[in-house]
């Protein structure tokens, strides 16, 4: 009896051996999906001068002082951002995101910071909106958006601030920027709205400039 049970479970593992080997098993497996984001750089440092921008070792081109580059379609994930006066730092580009990252003046003793904006996901319909960032360490600011007939919005900001996207009827805007403690204009812009835009105020103690980005 104990020979004509091994004999069956020889006879099956023989079987079984057989089938395995005829199984098609892939040599290769599934193709990773092409994950991608879309940046841009802004220059926000006066001390800082023309700068060449990199990302994972290839060139983006120049930037001035309050400059930008146009968005570009990258892989997403943690990427090096390099600049032509030696810093650099990891930007995390995550999946389907269209954002910005700006080059913010250098604090005494510390490190550049390459401060990361958000505006939508790829897939996301553009709205009509207008939002304003500081970008000036020297001044805490009054902003105000009007339109010929009318106040939009009025908001305090202190430094790396957003007031956030205002959504906002297609037309012409202007951008009126106070210096928060002595109530002084320091800036002033007009921004024709036909997407979403954001506004930035940049500059130090001694000046404030104004940059105006369309954000689609």
């Amino acid at each position: 009896m104990a020979s004509t049970r091994t004999k069956l479970l020889m006879a099956t593992l023989a079987a079984a051996t057989l089938l395995l080997g005829c199984a098609d098993v892939p040599s290769t497996g599934p193709t990773p999906p092409d994950l991608r984001a879309e940046f841009r750089f802004v220059h926000a440092a006066p001390e800082l001068g023309s700068v060449q921008v990199s990302v994972d070792g290839v060139t983006q081109g120049a930037l001035n002082y309050s400059g930008s580059t146009a968005y570009q379609n990258y892989p997403a994930g943690s990427r090096a951002v390099t600049l032509s006066s030696g810093e650099s730092q990891f930007v995390a580009m995550s999946t389907d995101l269209r954002g910005t990252v700006v080059f913010l003046p250098a604090a005494p003793g510390a490190p550049r910071e390459f401060f990361r904006m958000t505006e939508r996901r790829l897939f996301d319909t553009p709205g009509t909106a207008l939002r304003v960032v500081n970008f000036n360490p020297a001044r805490e600011v009054q902003v105000l958006i009007t339109t010929a007939t009318d106040t939009s919005a009025s908001v305090q900001l202190s430094y790396k601030q957003s007031s956030g996207y205002r959504a906002v009827a297609a037309g012409n805007y202007n951008v009126v920027v106070k210096d928060a403690a002595a109530d002084t204009v320091v800036a002033t812009t007009t921004v024709t709205v036909s997407t979403t835009h954001t506004t930035m105020i940049l500059g130090n103690a001694s000046a404030t400039t104004l940059t105006n980005l369309m954000d689609n």
